[in-house]
């Protein structure tokens, strides 16, 4: 019986996994059933047709199908309208989780109109999302030469330097970010950030203090806040941990030496140069002399 139990568990456990597969699989089919397209058509379509159609596809996920009829309309008739477009599903695939994508619809805008307004900043937000800082800096560095006292583009550049490890830099950007608003409570709270990370725990509080006596409801400000207050017992807790751990080490190298030195005479004991087994003994006066007795 019991062995009919497990083979019926074992049974069950197989069937439901299948079942699982079975549906994980069925939105794959679906998608690549509804992206397929026949790109031999593209040269064919009209200007309207390929507006229609690449908007059908963005629709449908096949973005990549979609760039190449929106790009082939932006070629044909570079207006406003469609420039704008290129400018708009590029900020919609950078929100849906595709920064990659959305950078070669931007690049393509800037292509057409280097002077676009809204696609430096917009391909600076999706280089963040693939963490290309340095790239990233030198699209604010841009963007600050027009507008120094642009308060998201100051504040940003210091989030890309806390994303280089540039702490000490990162608080620079706040503090500019704050001359422009001194109750711009995602500057507090990203200069507190920065303060945290340089173990300014203190100072850290009274920033996500600032930043919460203006948004009480600041949900990011409330979490690194508790962090800062826990941060001392927590560095405490590794530093006396990576002390008994470095201990551990030591230890364990410093026996394993000893005993394989310890095998290694014994193994050696009574063996001549040559490796030869020889008979030791000695009278009780060579005994002695060997000691170092008198």
């Amino acid at each position: 019986m019991g062995n009919l139990t497990k083979s019926n568990s074992a049974i069950t456990i197989i069937f439901g996994l299948l079942i699982i597969l079975f549906f994980y699989q069925i939105p794959y089919v679906q998608a690549q059933d509804v992206v397929e397209y026949d790109l031999s058509k593209l040269d064919n379509e009209s200007f309207d047709e390929l507006l229609k159609h690449g908007k059908e596809l963005m629709n449908q996920e096949n973005y990549e199908a979609a760039r190449l009829h929106y790009f082939k309309a932006a070629e044909i008739n570079p207006s406003r309208t469609v420039l704008d477009t290129l400018n708009n599903n590029g900020n919609a695939l950078s929100a849906r989780g595709y920064p990659e994508e959305a950078v070669l619809w931007f690049d393509k805008l800037l292509e057409i109109d280097p002077n676009h307004g809204a696609a430096p900043r917009n391909k600076a937000n999706a280089l963040f999302e693939l963490e290309k800082y340095d790239e990233v800096i030198s699209y604010y560095d841009k963007i600050l030469e027009i507008e120094p006292r642009n308060i998201s583009v100051l504040n940003d550049k210091g989030r890309a330097m806390l994303g280089l490890g540039k702490n000490e830099e990162a608080i620079v950007w706040f503090d500019k970010t704050l001359e422009v608003n001194p109750k711009y409570v995602h500057g507090l709270n990203n200069k507190g950030l920065a303060l945290y990370r340089l173990g300014q725990y203190d100072e850290a509080i009274s920033y996500y203090d600032k930043a919460l006596e203006i948004d009480p409801t600041y949900q990011l400000a409330i979490e690194n806040k508790e962090l800062a207050k826990n941060a001392p017992v927590t560095d405490f807790v590794f530093d006396y941990f990576g002390l008994v751990i470095l201990a551990a080490i030591v230890g364990g190298v410093y026996l394993i030496n000893h005993f394989r030195k310890k095998r290694r005479v014994e193994k050696n004991k009574g063996k001549d140069i040559k490796g030869k087994d020889v008979k030791v003994s000695f009278s009780p006066i060579e005994s002695e002399k060997n000691s170092g007795a008198v």
